[in-house]
């Protein structure tokens, strides 16, 4: 069984560090969430890497930036 995670502040460096943690045994992990702040490319890249239920960015005007790069992935 999968480990549920979600990782807050996935763009800076200690959420890429454990981005990359995850990565190494994918299959052990259920991302269920990844939070960011303006690195909207860094971040709906990883959630789509990560199958992540969902992304979140801390900015309000960010938002649709996220919505338009995840589009179609399910995120």
């Amino acid at each position: 069984m999968a480990r549920r995670i979600s990782i807050f502040g996935a763009t800076g460096s200690v959420g890429q560090n454990t981005i990359d943690l995850i990565a190494r045994d994918a299959a052990a992990f259920e991302v269920v969430a990844l939070t960011g702040g303006r690195n909207i490319a860094r971040l709906a890249e990883d959630a789509r890497r990560l199958g992540a239920a969902v992304a979140v960015t801390a900015y309000d005007g960010l938002l649709e930036p996220l919505r338009a790069a995840l589009a179609g992935s399910g995120v």
